[in-house]
Order: C-alpha cells, then structure tokens, then sequence
C-alpha cells in the first residue's frame, strides 16, 4: 500500500515537474518574442525601414512576426513614394513660380485696363441699383415667408414628438390599469373562498366573512373604475393618433410651402438685373478694356 502511495506522489511529481517546464518554456517563448518585436519597434521608431525579422517565432506567435515584416513593407512602400511625390512637387513649384513671374507682368498690363472698366461699372452700378431695389425687397419678404415657415414646421414636429411621448405614456398607463384589473380580480377571488371557509367555520368565522364581503365589494369597485380608466385612456389614445395624423399633415403642408418659398426665392433671384451685356459693351469702347477681357 505504502509503494502505491510513493509511487502515485512520484507521478504527481514528474507531473508537476512538466508542468512548470511547459509552463517556463512558453514564458521564455514569450518573452523572447516580445524582446524581438520590442528590437524592431526600436529600430522602426529610429527610422530604419529595413529592418525585418528573419527568426522564425514559435508556431502560435508566427502571425505577428509575419504582420510586423508585411507593416515595415508597406511603410517602406509608401515613403518611396512620398519621395518621388515630393520631387514631382518640387518641379512642379519651378514651374509654378515661373507662371507666377508671367502672371505678375500680365496682371500690370491689365491693371490700366481696369481703371477704364472702373469708370464704366459706376455708371453701370448706378443704373442696376435702381432695378435692384424692388427685387432686394422681394428677395426679403420671400426670406422672412421662407423662415417663418421653416420655424412653423420646426413646431409641428415638436408637436408630434410630444404627442408620440403622450400616446406611450397612455399605452404605458392602460398596461398598469390592466395590472389592476388583474389584481382586483384575484382579489375577489381570494374574498370569495375566504367567504366559504368563514361559512364552513360557523359562529366562529362570522367576523372573518364581514371582513372578507368588504374585501370582495372593494375589489368590484376597483375592477370597475380600473375599466372606466382604461376606457378613457383608449378613448385618448384614440384622439392622440388622430391629432398625431392632423399634425403630420400640417407638417406635410409647411415642407411644401417651404419648398415652394424656395422656387419662388430662385426665381426673384434669377429676376435680378444682371450687368454683364452691358459691361461687355463698355470694355468694348476702348482697345486696352477689350485686350482685358479676351
């Protein structure tokens, strides 16, 4: 008996003895790849793209040696081409600067011709700024039909939100009114049986059936108002969706006034007076004002 006990110990032994080198070998495991990774994170952060991990990591962790080479690629992949990009935008700057110096001197050359236009657009402005004047006041007063019906279904939709809020209040009302219900209806029940066994007590259970008769006639008049509130409260519910439908197509009506406020604001708009044929014709009567507009 006692060589069986040894032997079993030297089994619990050898097992836990296996058990802590498994477990130190997969620390040391871990450990080593965590250190790897760390080196190359390092390097990574120094700017070494070229780095790349060539040990192999044991088989559960060769997914991370595996992704950290592909990331390096890829970053590589894309600071080659940051490079290129960067000297493609250099030239380009060369030639952007010398278009700049081109622009430079044609902008002087057109600033006499502006001077001239200059002359010609106060006169045009004087003559627009009559005409403008009606459509500006036109302009305004489809702005302010445009915001008051905008703030109008502003409103409406608060309004049906409000509704929605008070039907789920009803709904949530008519569902305790029905918890009630059920209760004044278990507790007649328990007044009723509460009645017969006071009969079957005798002399003994007449105080308790008084009692129980009370109980049962409270338990009625509950029931019976508890119908009566839930009546009401369908009835409201009723009345809700009905002014719920009533303020959806209220809203419905002012997204169609809007919109035709809309149409309306885009007509005045294009109704403005436009100056351009009569600029053209005015840069037309000198030849620097022509060179200009070409």
């Amino acid at each position: 008996m006692r060589e069986e006990q040894e032997a079993m110990a030297t089994r619990e032994q050898a097992t836990r003895a296996q058990a802590e080198k498994e477990r130190a070998d997969t620390q040391a495991a871990q450990a080593a790849v965590v250190s790897t990774l760390a080196d190359g994170l390092s390097r990574l952060s120094q700017g070494d793209l070229t780095h790349s991990i060539n040990q192999a990591f044991p088989e559960e962790y060769e997914a991370l040696r595996s992704d950290f080479n592909a990331a390096v690629d890829k970053l590589r992949e894309a600071m080659q081409v940051i490079v290129a990009t960067s000297s493609q935008i250099g030239s380009s700057s060369e030639e952007i600067a010398g278009a700049s110096d081109d622009l430079s001197r044609r902008t002087e050359q057109q600033a006499a011709s502006l001077e001239e236009t200059a002359a010609a657009l106060d006169e045009i402005t004087a003559t627009v700024k009559k005409s403008a004047e009606g459509a500006s006041h036109a302009r305004a007063v489809v702005q302010t039909a445009k915001t008051g019906a905008a703030d109008g279904g502003d409103i409406v939709r608060q309004a049906v939100l409000a509704m929605g809020e008070i039907e789920k209040s009803s709904t949530q009302i008519s569902q305790i009114i029905g918890v009630i219900d059920e209760i004044a209806f278990q507790t007649n029940l328990l007044a009723l049986n509460a009645g017969v066994e006071a009969a079957r007590a005798g002399e003994a259970g007449k105080g308790f059936a008084v009692v129980a008769s009370e109980v049962r006639a409270l338990a009625q008049r509950s029931a019976e108002a508890a119908k009566e509130i839930k009546a009401l409260i369908s009835a409201s519910s009723t009345q809700v969706g009905s002014g719920v439908q009533l303020v959806g197509k209220t809203g419905q009506a002012l997204e169609m006034l809007v919109a035709q406020v809309d149409e309306i604001d885009g007509l005045v708009g294009r109704s403005r007076p436009r100056p351009r044929n009569r600029l053209s014709a005015s840069t037309r009567s000198t030849p620097r004002s022509t060179r200009w507009t070409r």
